[in-house]
C-alpha cells in the first residue's frame, strides 16, 4: 500500500484472510481505514480493527498477559498491563465495545463459512 501497488496488498490481504491463520488475521487489524471504500457500509475502521484484534485471539492466537504479542506491545509501545486483547484495544483507542462484539460476530460468520475476504470485511456496497 505504500509503494501505491494496491493489487499486490489486495492479493496479500486476501490470502492471509484466506488462511484463517489467527496471527495472519491478527496482523490486519490496523488496516481497516486503508481497505474500505467510499461504497462500504457498516462498522466505522476503528471497530473492524478492533473486532479483528480480537477475532485473532478467538481462532486461536496466543492473547493472553504473557504472551509474545503481549511482550512486543510492552517493548515496542509501552502497553504493558493486561492481555494482548486489551493491549490491541488500548492501541486502537477508544470504541464502542456492543459494536465491536457486534463486528467481531459478523466477520466471525464469514471466516466460519469461508466466507471471509475483502468485499465482504470491508467493501460490502451500501
Amino acid at each position: 500500500m505504500i509503494r501505491g501497488d494496491r493489487a499486490t496488498a489486495d492479493t496479500t490481504v486476501e490470502q492471509a484472510l484466506r488462511s484463517r491463520e489467527p496471527y495472519a488475521i491478527q496482523s490486519l487489524s490496523g488496516l481497516s481505514v486503508l481497505m474500505m471504500n467510499a461504497s462500504a457500509k457498516g462498522a466505522q475502521p476503528e471497530i473492524t480493527d478492533a473486532a479483528l484484534a480480537l477475532l485473532s485471539c478467538d481462532l486461536g492466537a496466543s492473547c493472553g498477559p504473557n504472551s509474545l504479542l503481549s511482550l512486543q506491545l510492552c517493548a515496542a509501545e509501552g502497553r504493558c498491563e493486561g492481555s494482548a486483547r486489551e493491549r490491541m484495544l488500548e492501541r486502537i483507542g477508544p470504541v464502542d465495545m456492543e459494536a465491536v462484539e457486534g463486528e467481531r460476530k459478523r466477520l466471525r460468520a464469514l471466516f466460519d463459512t469461508g466466507n471471509a475476504n475483502i468485499t465482504t470485511v470491508w467493501r460490502y456496497p451500501r
